[in-house]
């Protein structure tokens, strides 16, 4: 959609973020893309949340539109992935959530990203994640007039399978594409691969997820089912939303300690998906979500990315050729066939720290205790030990 800048608010005296896309009069082409840009400015203004990317503004200059926006320096998370390769599996599942959060808080005012990816979560310098890039958002306003080009709209590595049959893209659409990109992360490579469009698009629709269990087998187990939930090939049997996506990773994102491993942990992964409640949405079974506290996790060698990248040809746009950046996404109607105590008493603290030296007077009788007043001891006191996450 254009290219990205670092620039200077020399007004406010602050550096911005500047995307760019030129808007030639009597070209469709740059026409359209003009509109689709505006678009995205727009959406994204609706959006005031911690975990999307603000517009500052957006405005022309000669036969330059262009939107500022606020600067990410942390690079993203395909930028990652190709640095680090794997990431642990805490730090994945807080972005994963800082993620989640910012695509319900969409989903709630009606809309629909359609491109959750690796390079549309931005990182910032204290190791939080960004969502960005709505162009190609579902806006969810009866009055947006504008069309998207026919066919498939999405990124095939991460493109929901009803999405690249053709289906509209639902809310959760969203939820596997986030669930593919978390899968990116955590296994440092796509869920499905192929030489060309077509043949991902394919395995995307009719072939089974793979084990992520295998891939990664100190992953608990609570974790890897909420991640095939999220990537069940029906929408209906994911997650009931990305909130509760969003929990379920919230619970996984706390770094365990170097004597703890996951084959130590007291708490079942069946305990675990009650607290999340990590059902269905088809299931109509009610449900409670328990809150767990969240370890804010740092990027380690977090060296910042201050030439931000921008489309130079190979990237968001991408052709049914004979061999493709999989990760890019696709505009095209090459359509595929359709086809988860320790307790302890109180000790008695009076006991021998203030009792009376020997040879000292006996103590004063005490006075009779009023009937009303109960003489008994007060009941020891228990301390539930913490659970232990997975």
């Amino acid at each position: 959609m254009g290219k990205v800048f670092l620039a200077e608010d020399t007004a406010l005296k602050r550096q911005v973020a500047l995307k760019v896309v030129s808007t030639k009069k009597g070209d469709k082409q740059a026409e359209a893309k003009a509109q689709q840009f505006i678009r995205e400015a727009r959406a994204a203004a609706k959006l005031n949340h911690p975990h999307i990317v603000n517009v500052l503004e957006i405005d022309q200059q000669k036969d330059l539109l262009y939107i500022a926006m606020d600067l990410v320096q942390g690079g993203d998370v395909k930028q990652l992935i190709k640095h680090s390769g794997m990431l642990d599996p805490a730090k994945a599942c807080d972005l994963a959530a800082d993620a989640a959060d910012a695509v319900a808080f969409g989903q709630r005012r009606g809309g629909v990203h359609r491109d959750v990816k690796p390079s549309n979560l931005m990182l910032t310098r204290d190791g939080r994640c960004k969502l960005a890039d709505f162009g190609l958002a579902d806006l969810g306003d009866p009055n947006d007039d504008f069309r998207l080009p026919d066919g498939i709209i999405g990124t095939p590595s991460t493109i929901a399978p009803e999405v690249a049959r053709g289906l509209p893209a639902v809310p959760a659409s969203d939820q596997y594409s986030l669930a593919c990109t978390l899968w990116q992360m955590l296994v440092g490579e796509s869920i499905f691969s192929g030489k060309t469009i077509r043949d991902v698009l394919d395995k995307q629709v009719n072939e089974p997820t793979p084990s992520l269990a295998k891939r990664c087998p100190d992953l608990p187990k609570a974790l890897v089912e909420g991640i095939e939930t999220a990537l069940a090939k029906d929408p209906d049997d994911r997650h009931a939303d990305c909130e509760v996506f969003a929990r379920l990773l919230r619970g996984h994102s706390m770094a365990l300690g170097p004597a703890t491993s996951s084959s130590s942990l007291s708490i079942s992964s069946a305990e675990l998906m009650a607290a999340s409640r990590v059902v269905p949405k088809k299931r109509n079974t009610p449900w409670l979500i328990a809150g767990a506290s969240v370890a804010v996790l740092g990027l380690a060698g977090g060296g910042a990315f201050l030439a931000l990248g921008g489309n130079d040809g190979q990237g968001d746009t991408a052709s049914p050729v004979a061999a493709v950046d999989q990760t890019s996404t696709v505009a095209t109607s090459d359509r595929p066939t359709p086809e988860r105590t320790r307790s302890s008493s109180s000790a008695n603290a009076t006991s021998g720290l203030f009792a009376e030296p020997a040879g000292s007077p006996p103590a004063p009788p005490a006075a009779p205790i009023p009937p009303a007043v109960s003489t008994a001891a007060p009941p020891p006191v228990t301390a539930a030990q913490p659970a232990q996450i997975q």
